[in-house]
């Protein structure tokens, strides 16, 4: 299955001077599938908000188009020669993805232990990986103290 779609970088009313376009290919091992809000055949997701900042890339809260429900995006630009291990983390989490959905899927795992995974896509120098946006989760997650994390 081939899934095309568009990324777009916005402000908080999104301005077309601040839309930033990045048509995205499903990635050639992705079994996941996108949200059931994805209607329309190429739609754009909508970065929104800044989330943080680690050591695989950039997560993002977003949005597709003609829809309010939130997601999670994981970006990985791969601009240098140094990117690459960014970019080799994110696939390996993306591998870890599938198989706790298998194991969920089979009954293996009988509760998510981590973020539902929509899909691993890949751009010109770029790699992203939509998930559920925990926020509740990370708001609460931030409120604890350092022994506590």
């Amino acid at each position: 299955m081939l899934t095309k779609f568009q990324i777009t970088a916005s402000k908080s009313t999104s301005p077309e001077s601040f839309q930033v376009w990045i048509h995205l290919r499903t990635m050639s091992n992705n079994t996941l599938v996108l949200p059931q809000c994805i209607t329309s055949g190429k739609p754009r997701l909508w970065l929104t908000r800044f989330v943080a900042s680690g050591s695989t890339g950039n997560v993002w809260q977003c949005r597709f188009d003609d829809n309010n429900d939130l997601f999670a995006a994981k970006v990985v630009e791969v601009l240098r020669r140094s990117d690459a291990d960014s970019r080799e983390r994110l696939r390996n989490e993306f591998r870890a993805y599938r198989i706790l959905e298998r194991a969920h899927k089979s009954g293996q795992l009988p509760d998510r232990i981590a973020p539902r995974c929509y899909g691993a896509f890949e751009g010109d120098n770029v790699d992203v990986l939509i998930l559920d946006l925990c926020d509740n989760s990370l708001r609460e997650w931030n409120e604890l103290n350092a022994s506590e994390q």
